[in-house]
């Protein structure tokens, strides 16, 4: 059973507990009862975007140190470590039940007036309508697969994505941004390698994200259709290293990023851990 986005909108508006703390309450169960490490990254960018109003969050960089349940409350500690006129940084640790699951640094930026301006260009890939339609399993965003839907191809998986509505909050609607730019990163790592696939993740592998760093450009218009290009550029040791951009329909880069995933035989039975990965 999938969610609707306006469930999934609602988990990053986090609701303040105390000075630098925030909660974002559990929800029903999924059938992958996991958060992704890029979903957590997004819910830091807003927490750190509400101790430091008046800027924007120009780049945010997190680390996953155990795996978050959506059945569970999640805190969000934030704290200011620098305010500048310009420029500030904020860090911020997710945890459940007292055990720290992610620990993020985000830099906030108030912004100025361009020096110089360029950006690498957008792959040339077929329209959204002519790609494949994935069930994403969230009603209310509609991702769109470049080339084949399945078999042996190169490193890399790109993919239309558009959202039927979006949170007029900006530090939100980043959020939203990042959580699908670590979405297709291990079927990219997979996708060379013809005795692995996709569906045997979180089952016989154990796969997600460990580390993810995102730089935040443009604010886009989630409403349209956005490509979300990424390339594994290298594999081995049970770790896949990824590279990733976020293009508008125009060509207009709005974001990039980097991370580390994780593929991994998976250790134990899955269904004795209430369908948990076990990652680490």
């Amino acid at each position: 059973m999938g969610i609707d986005l306006a469930q999934m909108i609602d988990s990053f508006d986090l609701r303040a507990q105390g000075e630098g703390v925030f909660v974002a309450p559990a929800t029903e169960a999924r059938p992958r009862n996991v958060v992704e490490g890029t979903h957590l990254l997004g819910q830091a960018i807003v927490a750190a975007s509400r101790i430091a109003p008046g800027q924007r969050t120009v780049s945010a960089h997190a680390t996953v140190t155990r795996a978050a349940a959506w059945d569970a409350d999640t805190r969000f500690s934030a704290e200011l470590r620098h305010k500048g006129r310009m420029i500030s940084s904020v860090a911020v640790e997710a945890s459940q039940n007292g055990r720290l699951n992610a620990s993020a640094l985000v830099l906030l930026d108030a912004g100025a007036a361009d020096l110089v301006r360029h950006h690498a260009p957008a792959p040339d890939v077929p329209a959204p309508t002519d790609c494949w339609l994935r069930d994403d399993g969230i009603e209310g965003r509609e991702v769109r697969i470049v080339g084949e839907a399945d078999g042996v191809g190169p490193a890399e998986r790109h993919a239309w994505v558009r959202f039927r509505q979006a949170p007029q909050e900006l530090a939100m609607r980043q959020g939203l941004l990042v959580v699908h730019m670590g979405r297709e990163t291990v079927e990219a790592a997979l996708r060379p390698h013809a005795h692995v696939s996709l569906g045997q993740a979180h089952g016989a592998l154990s796969t997600g994200v460990l580390a993810f760093t995102a730089a935040l450009h443009e604010d886009p218009d989630l409403s349209d259709w956005l490509l979300y290009v990424n390339t594994a550029v290298y594999a081995g040791h049970g770790l896949a290293q990824i590279e990733g951009r976020v293009y508008e329909r125009g060509g207009r880069l709005v974001a990039s990023g980097t991370g580390q995933v994780l593929l991994r035989r998976m250790l134990g039975d899955p269904a004795a851990k209430g369908g948990r990965a076990r990652a680490m």
